[in-house]
């Protein structure tokens, strides 16, 4: 679930897009994706690689201060 207006949505992320990678840490299940993102603070911002589709996508996520 992609939260309107929150970090991932501003940075181009869609529901159903499926997050492989954070800072290039692999995660399989939304708690790997929950504890990976936990991790960092603002103002760091975190890299996801996800798929939408067939293709692979990387995207900076900018927390809010």
């Amino acid at each position: 679930v992609v939260l309107p207006g929150g970090a991932a949505e501003v940075a181009g992320v869609m529901t159903g897009d499926l997050v492989l990678e954070v800072n290039r840490v692999r995660v399989s299940t939304l708690t790997e994706l929950d504890a990976a993102i936990a991790e960092y603070e603002a103002p760091e911002p975190v890299l996801l690689k996800f798929r939408r589709g067939t293709s692979l996508r990387y995207v900076a996520l900018k927390p809010r201060t």
